[in-house]
């Protein structure tokens, strides 16, 4: 009967053991991979939001921008040309233009 306690708690402690560090090589490996996603996710949110914030101020100063209603009522065809205008930034890429492009707009058709 000892025996057969000592070989199953033995069994438990090995099994355990094993288990956790199972658990903590997978958690090494996976997460780094969920977090960084994230974060590089986020990066790109703030980055496309601050260059929305410089091209809507870009716009605001250009002397054919008059305000935020007269900007609203354009074609959308002119609001995205105009935007556009000021969304390109050095070292930017095409999608990122558009991103920007796209909030800038947004911003300047505030009132």
């Amino acid at each position: 009967m000892k025996d057969e306690i000592k070989s199953k708690l033995s069994t438990y402690v090995v099994g355990g053991i094993a288990g956790a560090v199972v658990v903590l090589i997978a958690g090494f490996w996976i997460g780094p991979l969920t977090t960084n996603g994230a974060l590089a996710d986020a990066v790109d949110v703030a980055i496309v939001e601050q260059q929305a914030l410089f091209c809507a101020e870009r716009g605001r100063a250009d002397p054919t921008y008059v305000n935020g209603a007269t900007f609203t009522e354009l074609e959308l065809a002119a609001k995205r040309d105009f935007a556009t205008r000021f969304a390109t930034f050095d070292g930017q890429d095409t999608a990122a233009g558009r991103s920007v492009a796209t909030a800038c707009r947004e911003i300047l058709e505030e009132v």
